[in-house]
């Protein structure tokens, strides 16, 4: 016989309270939330940044019906040399990979990437850098919003 799987079947995963359908209704709730904060940023421009806003709001949404951080993985590792084995392996990768492999087969397809006109012209020291960054990263977003050139037509490109 085939065994049936069923989230209520299932003793590894608890529900948020005794009562699956109050955990429904709040499930629903939280749907419908996560859908006015979506619209509110998207079409009526009422929230700043919606992907900040949920992220924050599903932690806490986790962390009350579960209790602790270590329901969605959020725990001391077993090995820690592992941990940086693993993210410096993958690091190595993505470099080596990005260089050697995704870059010229894209180079067939796309214009090879260019770094910004004034890259080569930022100097100083690091909080400088950093500061050029951040007024770079608010002049993009805000011509990307609304579609006109803020300070330079090259200066998102």
């Amino acid at each position: 016989m085939k065994e049936s799987s069923s989230v209520l079947a299932s003793a590894g995963i608890p529900f948020p309270s005794a009562n699956p359908a109050a955990s429904r209704v709040l499930s629903a709730i939280e749907f419908c939330f996560g859908a006015f904060i979506v619209i509110g940023h998207n079409v009526f421009h009422i929230v700043p940044n919606e992907v900040i806003v949920l992220s924050v709001l599903g932690l806490i949404s986790i962390r009350l019906r579960d209790g602790n951080w270590s329901a969605m993985g959020l725990k001391q590792p077993a090995s820690w040399r592992r941990l940086f084995l693993i993210a410096l392996v993958a690091a190595i990768l993505r470099v080596l990979l990005g260089q050697f492999l995704i870059e010229p087969v894209t180079g067939f397809f796309w214009p090879k990437p260019i770094a910004p006109a004034l890259a080569n012209e930022i100097t100083g020291e690091r909080e400088d850098r950093i500061g050029c960054f951040v007024a770079h990263v608010d002049v993009c977003r805000f011509r990307r919003r609304d579609r006109v050139p803020r300070i330079s037509p090259d200066a998102c490109s």
